[in-house]
Parts: C-alpha cells; sequence; structure tokens
C-alpha cells in the first residue's frame, strides 16, 4: 500500500519524521513549513531519523535541511524535492485522497516487494 500525507500547516522534528515517510507529500501552497530544527536545537538526528528521511529525500535536500534548520514553504518544497504538490488550502485534502485512490487501484502484492527494495536498508536500521 502506498501512503499519501496532506499537509496543511507546520511540520517540524517529528513532524517532518512523518510527514516525510509517506510516498507522496501535499503541501499547502500559502501557509506552513517543513523544517528540521534539530541543528539549531542542539539535537542531531539518530540514526533511524536519518534513515527514514534519507529514504525519501534526495541527498543534497537532507543535507542542506539538516545542516541549516531551513524552513520550507510549500512552494519552496517542491522543488528540492520534500513536497510532490504545493496547493491551494482547500485542495490540500481533496488532492491528497485522488493520489491515494489512483495508487489504491496497484497491485499490493508488487507494492510490497517494491517497498521492500525501496525501505529495507531503513527497516533494518530501525530495528538495530
Amino acid at each position: 500500500m502506498c501512503t499519501v500525507a496532506a499537509l496543511n500547516g507546520h511540520a517540524f522534528a517529528a513532524g517532518v519524521m512523518l510527514a516525510s515517510s509517506h510516498d507522496r507529500l501535499v503541501m499547502r501552497n500559502d501557509r506552513g513549513y517543513w523544517c528540521l530544527p534539530e541543528v539549531d536545537l542542539g539535537l542531531p538526528l539518530t540514526p533511524a531519523m536519518y534513515a527514514a528521511l534519507s529514504a525519501h529525500l534526495p541527498p543534497a535536500t537532507l543535507a542542506w535541511a539538516a545542516l541549516t534548520g531551513r524552513r520550507y514553504s510549500g512552494p519552496e518544497a517542491v522543488a528540492p524535492g520534500i513536497a510532490h504538490e504545493a496547493v491551494p488550502e482547500d485542495e490540500v485534502l481533496t488532492r491528497a485522497v485522488a493520489i491515494a485512490s489512483e495508487l489504491a487501484e496497484k497491485d499490493r502484492n508488487v507494492l510490497r516487494v517494491h517497498k521492500a527494495l525501496l525501505y529495507g536498508h531503513l527497516i533494518s536500521v530501525c530495528m538495530a
């Protein structure tokens, strides 16, 4: 099964972990930020946190976000691959449900195999 996150406000720290662990992320385009503030709080990412983020984010994007604590608005989050879409507030949930509906028709056994290939390393890090 594939998962889709509908982000209609801020995602910081643990919220980033949750939002970014989905297969697709739809953000609101006029309000809210995605931010890894750990560098400014003196709290390093754990290996499991890093594994979860690196499974879904481009390496350069994760590096910059983790090293700077930069806040990304919805539109700013699309180009570096944090969010997949940024839409108006009244379309966030509708768009996320539409994406999830398309994905729900996919073969679950094939998705299971693909997800194991894509995220198997994440599972092993989190279980260690």
